[in-house]
């Protein structure tokens, strides 16, 4: 019979954060949370809350918009891409305990104008960066780093696809070719996705999913992608085919769900506030599976970010003390046992040598 789940306990989370939050990553350690929001991307520590020094601030970049983390193969460093709502990119890598900025320039305009970065992804195994902007631009890079850790990044292609407002992107990750083929997920009213050819833009497939997309999630491994539709609630699209598997309402309530790949719903995580969740992030730091959110804020005032941590199993303490204490006696038992055997094979052997001879008992005077 398999364990039950454990639930979700509520941790101390980050009371005041310094504007809103409009992203949330976490390093492949768990060991720093990245957040990015109206005062840019910041780095904490996602046990204490302490604020880890940022190599620079929001500065004319804007609000960042976008924060995705990566460990390269060629690299065993994270590093960190930043997108801002001016349309900068910005690299940050952490060398020996310090992060320091590696790459920022200004890549998303539209007609000479600066646009948002809604989406970024990464190919650990090609070094391969994408991105798209508001302005329905799709770009591609490559990205190589010097002796020196500095980033560079070598256009491969830039498309421009008219009328369409993307929110996500993400790499065709079964696909084993140097130019992967790329997902461009739109938040237009019928929520498009674009396939595109990886080495040069070209539109591949199109298809609608009836309704704007907020965000996406893709699962290679089971060939499935959860989108959120901000008008009817997240459904699940079978690639195959882009066939939608299931829908998931969920009545207007300020709280988060945890829903299995069958869709039945595991718990209900409450932020007890009267906003709504904007950004959700999940992690494991130290083995225990932790989810973080941050509800969205109409102002630009300092936000909450409220933090869940999964139970642990308590120890049945009664029990392994009267355990331990019957193993303590066995093993006495066992050594006098010992003890015992020893003493009386080293006398019989003894008597059996007098007889022999071989040892003679010393006369008595």
């Amino acid at each position: 019979m398999p364990a039950p789940r454990l639930p979700y306990i509520p941790q101390p989370g980050l009371a005041r954060h310094p504007g809103t939050i409009l992203a949330l990553a976490l390093t492949t350690d768990g060991k720093t949370l990245i957040t990015g929001g109206s005062d840019g991307t910041r780095l904490w520590d996602p046990e204490t809350f302490r604020m880890i020094k940022r190599p620079t601030s929001v500065g004319v970049r804007g609000p960042t918009t976008v924060v995705v983390c990566i460990r390269r193969v060629d690299e065993p460093v994270d590093v960190i891409f930043s997108g801002t709502s001016n349309g900068f990119f910005f690299c940050w890598r952490n060398r020996r305990g310090v992060w320091e900025e590696t790459f920022a320039r200004q890549i998303a305009q539209q007609n000479d104008e600066p646009t948002d970065i809604t989406g970024i992804a990464f190919d650990t195994s090609t070094n391969r960066l994408i991105l798209c902007s508001s302005g329905g631009k799709v770009q591609a890079w490559g990205c190589l780093r010097d002796q020196s850790g500095r980033a560079h990044l070598t256009r491969v292609f830039s498309r421009d696809i008219v009328n369409f407002a993307p929110r996500a992107i993400a790499f065709a990750a079964f696909d084993s070719s140097k130019d992967k083929d790329i997902l461009v997920f739109g938040q237009n009213s019928i929520g498009p996705i674009y396939k595109l050819r990886g080495r040069n833009g070209e539109t591949l497939e199109e298809w609608s999913v009836g309704g704007p997309i907020g965000d996406a999630r893709v699962d290679w491994n089971l060939g499935l992608f959860l989108l959120d539709d901000v008008v009817a609630g997240p459904s699940l699209w079978r690639y195959v085919d882009y066939t939608r598997v299931r829908m998931y309402p969920i009545r207007s309530t300020r709280a988060r769900y945890r829903i299995r790949n069958t869709g039945d719903r595991l718990e209900r995580l409450d932020i007890g506030t009267s906003e709504w969740v904007q950004v959700v992030a999940t992690a494991e730091i130290d083995g225990v599976s932790t989810v973080f959110a941050a509800p969205a804020r109409r102002e630009d005032n300092d936000a909450e970010l409220f933090v869940w941590k999964r139970q642990e199993p308590e120890l049945d303490v009664a029990r392994d003390d009267w355990r331990s204490k019957w193993l303590n006696l066995v093993n006495i038992i066992i050594i006098c046992c010992c003890v015992g055997f020893v003493y009386q094979n080293a006398a019989y052997g003894a008597y059996v040598l007098r007889k022999m001879g071989v040892i003679r008992t010393s006369d008595r005077r």
